[in-house]
Order: structure tokens, then C-alpha cells, then sequence
């Protein structure tokens, strides 16, 4: 599959084009989606109401063949949609159900203002918003921590909570936004041709991968280790180019560094997340155990209850505390809506990934990726945040893939 060219950053900002003409609700529009679309990796109190207006605005342009096209990039959201619905209907507490539903407002929202208001050939132009946002969100968070360091308190201001807590953002849900950010500029810088010096690459990835630091998702690590070994693979087989060995050095020097800031005595007592003192696999056991019913589960809005009677049953008495939920998107779909939540799931997360293996879309491989680690110690579909942040992805990735499928049959059946 040829990929596509990489327009400079922000370059279709002010140059919507609809039927050749210029129209200032179209400007309206896209001026929104970018600001949608910045605001993903923080401030989400402004970023869901700017879905809410995206989604209003896009119930005026409703017509057969968006419709048709909604459906097309999102009925495996839709049957997860369906799924929740169904397990609101047995949930006995059902005002935490109406609140899980209305967290999950953005799985159905977002597809369709996606279908409905998004011009054709914008995913790149989206993907340069997103990773100027995070980067925004990074700097924000940095220069807040710095006047707060400077105002008396202790280096505490620069990590976890307390160092993305003005931009609104959990630092988990953080880390992942900046990989995501990581892995597409890597992406620009070794298989396309990057608009910018190499050097301007390498100082932006320091940035984000230091401000990932300060994150210390160890989960998030991971995730980049292997979507670093990908583009050291491809470094291995061939020729390389001066910008590939460009790259290379970087993300070596850069995992060098990781490594060397986490053997420091002094600086890994800091950089050691509260929130991995848990033992996740005994929290795993016990929403597998608690499940009453795995066919169907307990319910969307009863998991909370259930899971912590069974914590306190088992003299688990911090974790309830706590009230922790399973700390695993599989576990927490089989525990909330059974066998047929974790299988609905699973398609939502291998589609994605399927179509992109189809297509040889190696971007789309590369960003649905991480999903799948992430689901494995976190509900990352539990907090708007993350599940914004997982469709927002997943249409990017499937409305490339079928555009590069419906070219290639255009191309073999021509009229």
C-alpha cells in the first residue's frame, strides 16, 4: 500500500475545501474539530463540550451515505454500545449505570461526528493536532510544576498526580497520549519524508519522552519498548539511511538515559507510581473469582459493589478502601458483562489491528497496538479520558484502511 504524504504541521488549518467553496460554517466546524482534537490530552471538562456542540451540529447534515458510513467504520462500537445497554438492564444500582453510560457517551458520539463532519483525507492533519496538544499539555504541566517548585513546594510537584493535575489529565491516560504522539512522529521521521530538521526531532522526542518520565507508567514503557523494537527491526534489514540512523541513535540514547535515571538510587524513590504498590494480579483473581454469573456478569452498574464484598470477604480490607476495580480491561468486561463483554471487546481492540495487517498499513498497526498492553493493567474504556482517547484512534485507524480499500478496488475494477 502507498502511504500517504505528510502535510506540514497545522498546514490545512485555515484551507477546508467543500465542493470548491469556502463557506464559514464549514470554517466553524473544522476551527471546533481542531480544538476537539487539541484538547484530547487535557482539559476534558472543555473537550466534551465540544463533542456535545460536534455532535448537534452534526445531526443537521444527516444524509444516506453518512450514515452508511458511520456504520461502516463503527459497528463494532456500536455492538459494544449494545453490550453496556444490556448489562444496564440487570444492574440493580442503576444510577451508577446511567453514570457508566454517560461516561461511555463519547463511543458512540465521536463515530458519528467523525462520519458525519470530517473531511476526507484529514486523518494525518488530525494526528499533527493531537501530538501539537500533547505537547502543549506537557509544557503546561511543566512550567505549572516548575512555579510551584519555585513557590516552596518538594520535587513531588514534578510527577504523577500532582505533575499533570493543572492540565486535568490522570498520568496513566497521560502516558499513553504521549506515546501515541511519540510513535507518529518516529513513524514521520523514519519512513516519510520529515518537514523538519532531524535535530528538531530529536529535541521534541527528548521533551516527550522526559515528560513521560515524570509520568512513570511502567505499562506505558513497555509499550514503547516494543514499538521502539519494530523501527530497530526495520533498522536491521536493508540499507540505512542517514535520517534512519539518525532516528536509531536517538531512541538509543533516549532508552539509555531511561535506564540510567531509573538505576539512580535517589531518583527511582521518586519516580516509584503509588498506585503499582498494588499487587494487580491478586485484584485480577478476585474480579474473576467475584464473577457470579459469566455469561452475562453483574451488571454495569453493580461491579463496584459486588467486587468490594468480595474484597472485604477475603479480609481484602485496603482494596475496598480503595474501592479498585480490576485494574484490567478484559477482566473488567468478563466481570461487568460476561463472556460476551470480553468478546465484544476483543473484536473492538483486533479490528483495528486486522484491517491494518490486511492493508499493510504499518501506521495503523503501530497506534492500535498499544491498546492491547494497555487493556491488560488498566480499564482504560473506564474514564471518559481513555475511551475519547481509544475511538478517537480507532477511527483514525479503520477510516484509513477502508479508504485504502475502496481505492485498491476502484483501482482493479476500473469503469
Amino acid at each position: 500500500m502507498t502511504e500517504y504524504s505528510v502535510p506540514k504541521m497545522l498546514k490545512r488549518f485555515n484551507k477546508i475545501d467543500v465542493g470548491n467553496q469556502k463557506h464559514s460554517s464549514h470554517v466553524v466546524i473544522d476551527w471546533l474539530w481542531a480544538l476537539f482534537v487539541l484538547t484530547i490530552p487535557s482539559f476534558h471538562y472543555l473537550n466534551v463540550r465540544i463533542l456535545v456542540g460536534l455532535l448537534i451540529i452534526s445531526l443537521f447534515v444527516v444524509s444516506t451515505k453518512k450514515i452508511s458510513l458511520f456504520l461502516l467504520q463503527s459497528w463494532d462500537l456500536l455492538l459494544y454500545a449494545a453490550v453496556l445497554l444490556i448489562g444496564f438492564t440487570y444492574s440493580a444500582d442503576r444510577s451508577e449505570a446511567l453514570r457508566v453510560l454517560e461516561t461511555n457517551f463519547s463511543i458512540i458520539a465521536l463515530p458519528i461526528v467523525y462520519a458525519f463532519l470530517l473531511h476526507k483525507e484529514q486523518d494525518r492533519y488530525l494526528l499533527n493536532l493531537f501530538t501539537v496538544g500533547v505537547l502543549i499539555s506537557g509544557l503546561i504541566s511543566l512550567i505549572v510544576s516548575i512555579i510551584k517548585y519555585n513557590n516552596g513546594l518538594d520535587l513531588q510537584v514534578f510527577f504523577f498526580y500532582e505533575f499533570s493535575e493543572f492540565v486535568g489529565s490522570q498520568p496513566t491516560y497521560f502516558a499513553y497520549y504521549i506515546i501515541f504522539a511519540m510513535i507518529w512522529i518516529t513513524y514521520q521521521a523514519y519512513f516519510e519524508n520529515f518537514n523538519y530538521s532531524l535535530w528538531i526531532y530529536s529535541l521534541i522526542m527528548s521533551f516527550l519522552f522526559g515528560v513521560l518520565t515524570l509520568t512513570s507508567g511502567k505499562t506505558a514503557f513497555i509499550a514503547i519498548l516494543i514499538s521502539f523494537s519494530f523501527f530497530a527491526l526495520k533498522f536491521l534489514q536493508g540499507n540505512k539511511s542517514k535520517h534512519e540512523t539518525h532516528v536509531m541513535i536517538s531512541m538509543i540514547v533516549l532508552l539509555l538515559v531511561f535506564v540510567y535515571v531509573s538505576g539512580s538510587n535517589q531518583i527511582a524513590v521518586l519516580l516509584s507510581n503509588p498506585s503499582d504498590n498494588w499487587d494487580r494480579s491478586v485484584i485480577w483473581k478476585a474480579a474473576v473469582n467475584a464473577n457470579p454469573n459469566p455469561i452475562l456478569g453483574v451488571g454495569i452498574g453493580d461491579y463496584k459493589e459486588v467486587l468490594n464484598k468480595y474484597f472485604l470477604s477475603q479480609g481484602m480490607n485496603e482494596f475496598a478502601k480503595e474501592s479498585l476495580n480490576a485494574h484490567n480491561q478484559y477482566i473488567h468486561s468478563f466481570f461487568s458483562n460476561g463472556i460476551l463483554g470480553l468478546a465484544i471487546l476483543s473484536l473492538v481492540l483486533i479490528r483495528p489491528l486486522y484491517l491494518s495487517f490486511k492493508m499493510q498499513f504499518t501506521l495503523g498497526i503501530l497506534l492500535a497496538f498499544p491498546f492491547v498492553i494497555y487493556a491488560m493493567t488498566e480499564v482504560i474504556l473506564g474514564r471518559y479520558q481513555g475511551i475519547v482517547f481509544f475511538v478517537f484512534c480507532h477511527q483514525l485507524v479503520i477510516s484509513s484502511c477502508l479508504s485504502s480499500r475502496i481505492k485498491l478496488e476502484f483501482d482493479s475494477h476500473p469503469k
